[in-house]
């Protein structure tokens, strides 16, 4: 994950990368860590980002870049986020979020012993309102595409939530909801969400329209 030295490498970076394209961007600044198609990385806690839509991922680039996220002392991948993003211009979050729309979504892993039926039911139950029938997300909600994230880290946000790590900052609008959610779910129940909303992601493959608009 990124280090003190890697930070000032954005920083000293942040300059000539102004105006350069954003796949340009994207590989100075995340391609380390996430991955050169924004595949992610488990064995660092890098998630995926592939195919995210550019209003989520400038939304969340943000709330790291302005210490909405990654602030918790528990939250040590997000305090990571956290300080690369705030070495970030609004004009390179913006290149940043731009390129990952175009990337192909990487398939979700089904957590082993998990029950889809049942966390088809929690999903139609507690999800379903704010993520959609297809898990995609909703712009007017600022609810996250759910089947565009890793099956690991979708597990590991519910968790965070469950716990306080995230969505505690009184600028995180949008937390509180989850926690709300989250503190109501035990592991089984959490990776029993996370096996339906891989199923989600197969019948409704996500990012098709951010690829369509990338291409026009």
């Amino acid at each position: 994950m990124p280090s003190r030295l890697s930070v000032l490498l954005v920083l000293c970076l942040a300059g000539p990368l102004a105006g350069q394209e954003p796949e340009s961007v994207f590989t100075a600044v995340c391609a380390k860590c996430h991955g050169a198609s924004a595949e992610g990385n488990a064995q660092i806690m890098a998630p995926s980002l592939a195919g995210l839509p550019h209003w989520y991922g400038s939304l969340q680039l943000n709330k790291f870049r302005d210490g909405v996220r990654g602030k918790h002392h528990a939250d040590l991948t997000g305090a990571q986020m956290q300080a690369i993003a705030a070495t970030l211009t609004p004009e390179l979050v913006t290149a940043i979020a731009s390129h990952l729309e175009t990337l192909q979504p990487v398939p979700i892993l089904t957590p082993p012993g998990a029950d889809p039926r049942r966390g088809g039911e929690l999903y139609d139950e507690i999800c379903a309102k704010c993520h959609r029938f297809n898990g995609q997300g909703e712009r007017a909600f600022r609810s996250a595409p759910l089947t565009t994230l890793s099956g690991w880290y979708l597990a590991a946000s519910l968790r965070k939530f469950r716990e306080g790590v995230r969505g505690s900052h009184g600028a995180d609008l949008e937390g509180p909801k989850m926690r709300e959610i989250a503190v109501r779910l035990g592991d089984r129940e959490i990776n029993d969400l996370v096996a339906y909303i891989a199923l989600l992601a197969e019948r409704y493959p996500p990012g098709e329209s951010g690829r369509k608009r990338a291409a026009q």
